[in-house]
């Protein structure tokens, strides 16, 4: 089963995809994977970090934690009863687009390697979906606003929508989270 958890930046859809994550590893007796995909970029981003760690720690469950900022399709650790937690799509794309911007290089601007990183994460989570596992994908809703005149900004969004897209036509389930409250858009409540 694939499913897809998305929701506003603190919206506590972290905390349900966890809490769905340990719920099926109770139920499949598998191994509990946290794929983390985030980069310690400022300090803000090092405390929602710390607060995700404190949060796998209090649960008292047995989370494999594998961090990994690009390249996911290199993981090949599924097996029939494994849960994976994917958090977040959003950083993903940011990290596979955006890829050598700090050495100057500006890939993002062409349109051909924007539609191969977007086949790339569409291939991931094709993979995803066909795998004997548990898979929990976690995104942010980042288009409520008006789009972004800036360039980089505006490709994201539009990268990061069709990819939403594309996985919620294959999730056995997509949720929002909105203050904390999951709202199930597609397939039944789990819990």
């Amino acid at each position: 089963m694939m499913i897809f958890i998305t929701g506003g930046v603190r919206s506590g859809k972290s905390a349900y995809a966890e809490q769905l994550a340990t719920s099926f590893q109770h139920q499949n007796k598998g191994q509990l994977y946290y794929i983390a995909t985030s980069h310690v970029y400022d300090k803000e981003m090092e405390r929602r970090i710390q607060l995700h760690e404190k949060q796998r720690q209090q649960s008292n469950e047995s989370w494999k934690l594998i961090e990994k900022q690009t390249n996911l399709h290199e993981i090949q650790l599924f097996k029939k009863n494994d849960v994976f937690l994917v958090d977040c799509v959003t950083n993903l794309l940011s990290n596979e687009l955006f890829a050598g911007w700090e050495l100057g290089l500006s890939n993002w601007k062409e349109h051909q390697y924007q539609e191969d990183i977007l086949e790339k994460l569409q291939q991931l989570v094709l993979t995803f979906k066909k795998s004997s596992a548990e898979t929990i994908l976690v995104s942010n809703e980042l288009a409520y606003e008006s789009l972004s005149q800036n360039k980089g900004t505006f490709t994201y969004i539009r990268l990061l929508g069709l990819l939403h897209q594309y996985i919620v036509q294959l999730a056995d389930k997509a949720i929002v989270v909105e203050s904390g409250l999951p709202i199930y858009m597609k397939g039944e409540e789990i819990i």
